[in-house]
């Protein structure tokens, strides 16, 4: 369970100063809350710049079992990520993510290898469906190019804690690893994601209000 949720929150930001688009969640784990999810989006010109932090912590009695922390700082531009450095603290297991322009592709460096990537290469933009529609997405904290495909599934929103996010309903899946539930305001704003990991537990990111 703890690596599936670890490989999720990767594909996700906080700044402090003036954006185009703040989002903030409480991420949940069944019930209980376990962390927060931000993401930053920030426009100039023909470029878009996207921070990303997650932050978990699931604790067992008086003891935190597991601890997870992931920042990402992406630079997109018409539609393809063309820089990326990411870090994680996966309970102590320390990973990078490089990503740089190179002359055939992007250059995508891990702590153990690399990899040039051809054609247009985006990330888990769970704030942009449009963009998730890919075969490939990259997993920003293992450098993985993993397979995908996005569904949009119907217009029943979530609801959840007295409150209800949506309406417009998608499925995301990663080949061999998971399906991800992502629903969306009518502006296409992103409002809250909704998975199973093991033992049946759900994992749910839900928007704050504003």
């Amino acid at each position: 369970m703890i690596r599936k949720l670890a490989a999720i929150a990767c594909c996700w930001a906080g700044m402090t100063h003036a954006s185009d688009m703040q989002l903030h969640f409480d991420v949940y784990l069944d019930d209980r809350p376990i962390g927060v999810h931000r993401v930053i989006l920030d426009r100039s010109g023909g470029e878009k710049r996207v921070q990303v932090e997650a932050r978990f912590d699931i604790k067992f009695l008086a003891f935190t079992a597991y601890k997870y922390r992931h920042s990402a700082d992406e630079l997109w531009r018409d539609g393809c990520i063309v820089e990326l450095e990411t870090s994680t603290n996966d309970n102590g297991k320390q990973l990078t993510v490089d990503a740089q322009p190179a002359l055939q592709g992007l250059e995508v460096s891990t702590r153990d290898d690399s990899a040039t990537l051809d054609g247009c290469v985006r990330t888990f933009a769970y704030w942009d469906p449009g963009l998730l529609n890919s075969q490939r997405l990259l997993n920003t904290q293992t450098g993985e190019y993993e397979l995908t495909s996005l569904q949009q599934v119907d217009s029943e929103p979530l609801s959840f804690n007295g409150r209800q996010y949506g309406p417009t309903r998608y499925r995301l899946s990663v080949r061999d690893k998971a399906d991800i539930e992502l629903w969306y305001a009518p502006d296409n704003s992103w409002q809250a994601l909704q998975t199973t990991v093991a033992g049946g537990k759900i994992l749910r990111y839900v928007r704050k209000e504003a």
